[in-house]
């Protein structure tokens, strides 16, 4: 697993709806693999090998090239930038964050009224994203009016790399899944490949739009997403019996908009058992994912997920060996899905 490189795809800028220079970076990285491939108009990249050889079922696997941020929508006389969260922002953790802004990564910070002024009950409470702004070093709205426009998104930023033995960045959600996925093309040999779609999608931060506009075209049997989940063991996680770091992907039985195919989530298990690869199962709790388009789509559809904790911040964290385990899984379920058929 080329750690360097998901470093490198972490510090990229993403947003949902901006997520054009992360698409380039996995097109450049897995474009020796596909026998063809295409972007469509929302900006989903498809890459297709083995689609018309047979036999076995025709799969596809999904990640979403996005992420949550923010994005630009006024500019105060003073020259601080409104703007509103993009996906699940988590508000609590926004003052103090610095955030690239628009095409040229402006360095901005994420500012609002200091404890000092608050009142009790105040400083007790969440910010809200409505009283806060990004503060891009202008003095006037014609200076910032200058350097950027309404519309514009926000990326957070952060450092990428390791944290200990574990491994930090923003954006892990999903390019952690995305990194799965290159992985397993890397690892096919063209003999053992059968029939596969790979989706790299746009827009599932904000309701899986992406993967909505690609499923019911690619003809698909089945979908496994591969994404990131949150990891239960931090400070008033839940209680013991979820998912932790270290102790292999997540597979999902349901969460908070789809019930996951059951006997494709069996085989995932199977073939991770088989092959003596750690995981684990994932049932309840929030969130969703790009399955619930491809099920929409009628299209068979389960999940498996990266582990991590604190999903949707500048700084999530996952145990490079659940990303191993989750590559590898996937590679030992298609070699089963295929010979099977054969």
């Amino acid at each position: 697993m080329d750690l360097a490189w998901l470093a490198d795809l972490c510090r990229l800028p993403g947003v949902s709806g901006d997520e054009g220079a992360v698409r380039e970076a996995v097109w450049a990285r897995v474009r020796r693999f596909a026998d063809e491939a295409w972007v469509d108009p929302l900006g989903t990249l498809v890459v297709r090998r083995g689609w018309d050889r047979g036999p076995g079922p025709r799969v596809v696997l999904a990640a979403h090239l996005d992420e949550v941020g923010l994005i630009v929508t006024g500019i105060d006389e003073s020259g601080l930038l409104r703007f509103r969260p993009v996906g699940a922002c988590d508000p609590r953790v926004l003052p103090g964050c610095m955030v690239g802004v628009g095409p040229s990564g402006l360095a901005g910070a994420v500012v609002g009224p200091p404890p000092h002024v608050l009142s009790g009950a105040s400083r007790r409470r969440p910010a809200d994203p409505a009283d806060l702004r990004i503060d891009i070093g202008a003095t006037n709205r014609s200076e910032a009016a200058v350097r950027v426009r309404p519309g514009v998104r926000a990326a957070f930023r952060g450092p990428a790399g390791a944290l200990g033995r574990l491994f930090r960045a923003k954006a892990l959600d999903d390019r952690a899944g995305v990194a799965a996925l290159a992985a397993v093309l890397e690892a096919l040999r063209p003999d053992t490949c059968g029939p596969l779609a790979v989706a790299f999608t746009v827009l599932e931060e904000v309701g899986a739009r992406g993967a909505a506009a690609v499923a019911r075209g690619l003809g698909a049997d089945v979908c496994v997403v591969a994404e990131a989940t949150a990891a239960a063991d931090v400070p008033g996680g839940p209680s013991a019996g979820t998912v932790r770091l270290g102790h292999g992907p997540a597979i999902t039985a349901c969460d908070a908009t789809v019930l996951a195919d059951g006997e494709l989530a069996a085989a995932l298990a199977g073939a991770a058992a088989a092959g003596g690869l750690p995981h684990q199962r994932r049932a309840g709790g929030g969130g969703g994912t790009d399955a619930r388009a491809f099920q929409e789509a009628g299209v068979r559809a389960a999940v498996v997920s990266v582990p991590c904790r604190y999903l949707h911040t500048p700084a999530s964290v996952m145990d490079p060996r659940d990303l191993r385990a989750t590559a590898a899984v996937l590679a030992a379920w298609l070699a089963r899905a295929w010979g099977g058929a054969r």
